[in-house]
């Protein structure tokens, strides 16, 4: 392996995506071990609350991973652009670019989940209403923010 392809800005943004990636696919694979091992012990009808199905860890993993996928390629789309448009400019930045741009993405995804948790905290019911199985109830104030005006044709959901 080229030891150069280590220190390339673009491999650590690629790099980035890659953990993104993963951390989707981890939070996939223990939702589905979670949920076998609801139906096997017969406990998937058990009602429970949106909180408590937000407090699951594979829910989190879900949740920021596909918005950390989402963003990330948009990045790596932004940075290729970049690269191509002003090749001269790119040449110029360094390593410190793609660290600093990392570090902006994912400060985004720490804000993100600190959002997503106190606003599930503080608006959603506590009452029941879903199932053990948590379909539907991963963090749905932060997924169902609607706007204002309902005859818009613009729904963020």
């Amino acid at each position: 392996m080229e030891k150069s392809l280590r220190i390339r800005k673009e491999m650590l943004i690629v790099a980035g995506l890659c953990f993104a990636d993963n951390c989707f696919g981890f939070g996939t694979l223990l939702t589905n071990i979670y949920r076998i091992a609801l139906i096997v012990t017969g406990l998937h009808s058990t009602p429970t609350t949106a909180w408590k199905c937000v407090l699951l860890p594979h829910i989190f993993l879900n949740n920021i991973g596909a918005q950390m996928t989402a963003v990330m390629n948009m990045v790596l789309s932004v940075d290729r652009y970049i690269a191509i448009a002003y090749p001269l400019h790119y040449r110029k930045l360094g390593l410190k670019y793609a660290a600093k741009l990392l570090g902006a993405v994912f400060f985004f995804f720490l804000i993100s989940s600190v959002a997503m948790y106190v606003s599930s905290y503080l608006y959603d019911s506590i009452y029941g209403g879903y199932t053990r199985m948590c379909l539907g109830a991963t963090l749905p104030r932060w997924t169902a923010l609607r706007c204002a005006d309902r005859n818009n044709a613009f729904y963020a959901v």
